[in-house]
């Protein structure tokens, strides 16, 4: 059975070579290695502020297996490994038709050629809100509406209401940026500058590229951009934000406002931002850690690890020494 076209509802989706549903001009430099330019070589994490877990995955071009310990501290599974040598992150190759990927491109062109170089190729030292002109602040709009749409059409994970669907499925379609300032959005750009005595590129992957699972406000971590999206009037201040409280993200929105400002964060306030997310999501991969060693030693030992041998295990991860492994060996656990 042929699948139609998620975006023109008409063509049939044809197998085709893969199309980044997050701009790949924006997530690249935070994905790879030293902030290389290169496609497929980075690894990414998945939020959901609804479980005490995280999503961790790596591109197929992705070599540099050593990272992954240092992160995670154990070895790739096989599952991420299969996964990797087929994957190419935030993308899809059947969803939308050959006919309507030139439609993402205008739109995506106009944003990288008019806005992008006003924050990132811009010295933005005590700016607070950048504000933009009226055309800019529908070609900015509707480009980041653009990636709200596909990430809910490719990531059966993040969904938004059909009815926000459809109307941004028209305005993309129609190439239409009336009527945009009344949808709900956030747009914070994070200024990211080299660290002291950096001679390559690598400050730029200090930056997270992540989707926010099961929440209201819905938020996409996109590199040196955060945007937001209110879904309807049941919203939250939830476990991933980056204002303070409700009053804060409520201020950025813009609503029906002709000229949107876009939330400037200095480089300062990007690290403590950026060190706040890291820090939740390293609590989550500890959390896992334990459980994953918990389980493997019911199964190599058939009863419950005592609270000392929980312990030890605790100790060896936190001291950053060899991640500790179940191997059964005279009744002992080998760290």
């Amino acid at each position: 059975m042929k699948i139609k076209c998620n975006l023109c509802l008409k063509n049939n989706v044809d197998a085709h070579p893969n199309s980044h549903y997050l701009s790949d001009f924006i997530i690249r430099p935070a994905l790879n290695i030293q902030g290389s330019s290169k496609r497929d070589l980075g690894f990414y994490f998945g939020f959901d502020s609804d479980k005490p877990s995280s999503q961790f995955r790596y591109q197929r071009g992705f070599t540099k297996f050593e990272k992954v310990e240092e992160v995670l501290g154990r070895q790739s599974t096989e599952e991420e490994i299969v996964i990797m040598k087929q994957n190419i992150e935030f993308s899809s190759n059947d969803k939308f038709c050959i006919d309507c990927e030139p439609k993402f491109t205008k739109i995506e062109n106009l944003f990288n050629k008019n806005i992008l170089p006003k924050l990132r190729d811009s010295d933005l030292t005590g700016i607070k809100n950048l504000e933009l002109s009226v055309e800019d602040s529908k070609a900015l709009r509707l480009f980041v509406l653009l990636n709200f749409f596909r990430t809910s059409i490719c990531d059966d994970e993040f969904q938004i209401q059909k009815e926000l669907q459809n109307i941004l499925r028209d305005k993309i379609f129609n190439y239409d940026f009336e009527g945009l300032e009344n949808i709900h959005l956030s747009v914070s750009y994070l200024e990211t500058l080299p660290n002291e005595g950096d001679i390559d590129n690598t400050y730029k992957t200090e930056n997270i590229v992540g989707i926010v699972y099961g929440a209201n406000p819905k938020t996409i971590f996109f590199n040196d951009f955060v945007i937001t999206l209110i879904d309807g009037h049941d919203f939250e201040h939830v476990e991933y934000n980056i204002f303070e409280d409700i009053n804060s993200l409520l201020n950025s929105l813009n609503i029906d406002m002709k000229n949107y400002k876009v939330k400037i964060f200095s480089n300062d306030e990007r690290k403590f931002i950026i060190n706040k997310i890291a820090t939740k999501l390293g609590i989550k991969i500890y959390q896992e850690q334990i459980l994953d060693f918990y389980k493997r030693y019911v199964i190599e030992f058939n009863k419950l690890p005592t609270d000392k041998i929980i312990g030890d295990f605790i100790e060896s991860f936190l001291n950053n020494r060899k991640h500790a492994t179940v191997e059964q060996n005279r009744n002992k656990l080998i760290f």
